[in-house]
């Protein structure tokens, strides 16, 4: 509640309570056992979704997968074993084609901010495969290459760019506007 009332007046009171929550959270261990599981729990249903509506995504995704096995500590341990061989396996292709996806870029003349790979944060996969009924099949981006453009038209251009050297999978395609343009194929 004091958290909500300070954003009304300084958003900055809450990015800090958001990091001193992540510094928390990665020091949850010692803390003693009965406190863990309800600040975990209190870490996935408000400051994890608190951190996504203000834009920090990075954030959101640390602190779910930090509370992750302290909530749902059987899932995780699942989910972990099952992702270890294929998502090496993902970042290691992707990561050889990032030269070659900047240079098709720079071919077309895209001015880039960031190119990078990616990997999907476990507490996120595992309500992806929630939806699924747990079928990796269904799960198109365990590692994704996002091409971070600085504007709206360029990332249309990016995005006209991968589908001529890359076939695109209908219904897989992601914009996000932020402060500049995310295009995830």
């Amino acid at each position: 509640r004091r958290m909500f009332l300070a954003t009304a007046q300084d958003v900055r009171v809450v990015v800090i309570k958001l990091y001193d929550r992540l510094h928390n959270m990665q020091t949850l261990g010692a803390v003693r056992p009965e406190k863990r599981l309800r600040i975990a729990q209190e870490t996935l249903e408000l400051f994890a979704p608190l951190a996504y509506r203000l834009g920090i995504g990075n954030l959101k995704g640390e602190l779910e997968d930090l509370a992750f096995p302290y909530v749902f500590p059987k899932d995780y341990e699942w989910v972990r074993r099952e992702i270890k061989d294929r998502l090496s396996a993902r970042e290691r292709y992707l990561k050889r084609l990032l030269p070659r996806v900047r240079e098709e870029l720079a071919q077309e003349g895209i001015k880039v901010v960031n190119v990078h790979v990616r990997a999907k944060h476990y507490y996120s996969l595992w309500k992806k495969l929630l939806k699924h009924n747990m079928d990796f099949t269904q799960i198109y981006d365990l590692a994704a290459v996002r091409i971070i453009v600085p504007s709206i038209e360029e990332c249309y251009s990016a995005l006209g760019v991968m589908h001529r050297h890359y076939r695109p999978l209908p219904g897989r395609i992601k914009e996000r506007m932020g402060f500049g343009a995310t295009v995830t194929a």
